[in-house]
């Protein structure tokens, strides 16, 4: 229940806070693809009556990235998760680790130039993900991210399939 216990303490600091500057109402950008029995984080914001107004107006994933997308932004937006979420349910988790997985993460972002990397731990070997349009880079810095992976003390593996998020 890490997410959800995580997000408790977030969302309950967040009201504590909003309370003492006189905000009346505090938001998440959970949104209407978000399933709540996959995401127990969302548990936590239902609980303690955090609003999502995507989800309640029925806004999904695909038409905030198109509403980002036509902003035009000079920067590219990077949807960012949790370093827990590299590590699988179950698996002693700690500092060290989650440090190990950030800096597998920033170096392939370093060695590659792709934005989008998830680098996903599986029985001793690191399962990188990006966007479809993005494998065939990875694969052209496959020693690179081997090496990276190595220095870790892990095994790598480039998904083909692609991170749709």
């Amino acid at each position: 229940d890490r997410c959800y216990l995580c997000k408790k303490t977030i969302y309950s600091e967040s009201l504590d806070l909003a309370h003492e500057l006189g905000i009346e109402h505090v938001l998440c950008g959970d949104n209407f693809d978000d399933d709540p029995t996959d995401r127990p984080g969302m548990r936590a914001g239902m609980e303690l009556d955090i609003e999502s107004p995507f989800r309640d107006m029925g806004i999904g994933r695909k038409e905030i990235e198109s509403y980002i997308e036509d902003l035009a932004l000079p920067f590219p937006m990077i949807k960012e998760t949790c370093l827990l979420m590299r590590i699988p349910i179950g698996i002693e988790t700690d500092e060290a680790l989650l440090e190990r997985i950030g800096r597998i993460e920033s170096g392939i972002r370093l060695a590659t130039g792709v934005e989008l990397i998830r680098a996903r731990l599986s029985d001793g070997t690191i399962r990188v993900q990006t966007t479809g349009k993005s494998i065939p880079i990875l694969l052209e810095h496959m020693s690179e991210i081997e090496r990276l992976c190595e220095k870790e003390g892990y095994g790598a593996e480039i998904v083909r399939t692609g991170y749709t998020g």
